[in-house]
């Protein structure tokens, strides 16, 4: 007698799924197991073999938590309605190691009250040391550490979570490798609203699509990539970190790697370093020692500080598309500097910012179709300055409103720049004999 194509309802503490019924049998690898189960204990252990499907009734249960599982296979549903309520709030929820082949659907689970500590395996979920996982459809409310972890695995997809109240991030990758997530939701989190890190203590990982991302109320940064390369990010809205909107970088303190490769597309960061109380930088995006990044097609408006700040990296940065909205003073708005190649196409910056970019000590720098709105109360704006600049193409810039402006050309800057127009040109203060201003015909790659 099989299970196969059979739905089987077994009441908590019953014995192993595979016995339930007198005279059966426990399946082989090869077999379907489907079985509807009213205790979570009796569903987990019935994840054995890749073809098995289990699901929980509906209804409120208490899970004796942490909960550690270790070499399961198959697929743990939930019916609508089944939640899971975590007994114990200073502890982490499921956890399972060495894994394959398993996947989570439908899962509620929720922790009451706050935490009083916040620990590593305090993760609401955590797959550790696991290949061909993920988790889709499910909410994860109050855990006292990241709302939902991977660590070391590959293989990973995720789709439709939402998690709020995490002591930790909401979602977090630590060396993980091929991995695609979309529609990650997270709010009031912790720390990172998403973070994919890469430590170098750990085999490293990378290949990372994340799309879809709705990041609110981060305690930290609301999307961090600290070492993880070639991942790529498109459309995604942040609004309200305590820390910067968007963090790509090198972490000494948590000995990561160097980002390389990293895209972010087609996304909106508001109120990057608003959130009280304040932590780190407080910028709408923040990329510091990494290689090759792209940032396009992006909307950063009212952050705390700087709206883009480029420092250190190497290889190409390409900033293209980037509509920044910062009235912060005395800083500027878009900065790159101590960098190797850097490329900006169809920049738009508006506001009341009194520095609008700032470009120092890099070895090319090619700055086409730039355009700046300043706010007209009178003020003096410095479009540009430029400072320590090997090679620099310059051209078009326009300025879309009367205004008193100036482009700053310091020493050490070389290379071409294509006249500015506007209802009033800025003036030009150069003070390097190497630029030279004549019409150039701006390319595009």
């Amino acid at each position: 007698m099989s299970l196969l194509g059979r739905r089987v309802v077994l009441r908590a503490g019953a014995a192993h799924l595979g016995l339930a019924l007198a005279g059966c049998r426990t399946p082989q690898a090869s077999e379907r197991t489907e079985a509807l189960v009213s205790s979570l204990s009796e569903a987990i252990r019935a994840l054995k073999h890749p073809q098995a499907r289990v699901r929980l009734t509906s209804g409120d249960h208490p899970l004796r938590n942490p909960q550690v599982w270790d070499g399961l296979s198959g697929r743990l549903s939930f019916e609508p309605g089944a939640r899971l309520l975590a007994m114990h709030r200073d502890e982490g929820g499921l956890r399972f190691v060495h894994c394959n082949q398993l996947f989570l659907d439908g899962l509620d689970l929720t922790w009451e009250g706050a935490a009083r500590t916040r620990s590593h395996f305090g993760a609401g979920v955590m797959f550790v040391a696991s290949g061909d996982v993920g988790i889709a459809h499910s909410r994860i409310h109050g855990a006292p550490g990241a709302g939902l972890h991977f660590d070391v695995c590959h293989k990973v997809q995720v789709d439709t979570i939402r998690v709020s109240s995490s002591g930790a991030d909401g979602v977090h990758f630590a060396n993980c490798r091929q991995v695609q997530a979309r529609a990650l939701m997270t709010s009031d989190t912790g720390d990172d609203g998403v973070a994919c890190v890469d430590y170098d203590s750990k085999p490293p990982g990378g290949d990372v699509e994340l799309s879809a991302l709705d990041i609110r109320a981060s305690r930290a940064r609301g999307l961090a990539v600290v070492g993880t390369a070639r991942v790529s990010v498109t459309d995604f809205r942040i609004a309200r970190t305590a820390s910067s909107g968007v963090l790509v970088a090198q972490d000494g303190h948590y000995k990561t790697r160097r980002p390389e490769g990293v895209k972010l597309a087609t996304g909106s960061i508001v109120d990057g370093g608003r959130l009280e109380p304040p932590a780190g930088n407080r910028f709408g995006i923040e990329v510091n020692h990494a290689t090759g990044v792209q940032l396009s097609d992006i909307e950063v408006s009212s952050p705390f500080t700087r709206a883009v700040s480029v420092v250190n990296t190497a290889g190409e940065v390409r900033l293209s598309g980037l509509r920044v909205k910062s009235d912060a003073s005395g800083v500027p708005a878009l900065e790159c500097r101590h960098s190797e190649q850097v490329r900006l196409e169809r920049i738009a910056i508006s506001g009341g910012a009194r520095l609008a970019m700032l470009f120092e000590d890099c070895r090319t720098l090619h700055l086409e179709s730039a355009t700046l709105s300043p706010a007209l109360d009178g003020s003096d704006i410095v479009f540009a300055r430029l400072d320590r600049i090997g090679s620099a193409v310059i051209g078009p810039i326009r300025m879309d409103a009367p205004g008193r402006a100036s482009i700053q050309i310091e020493a050490g800057v070389s290379g071409v720049m294509q006249p500015i127009t506007g209802p009033d040109a800025p003036r030009l203060i150069n003070r390097s004999a190497a630029l030279r201003l004549e019409p150039i015909h701006a390319t595009r790659r």
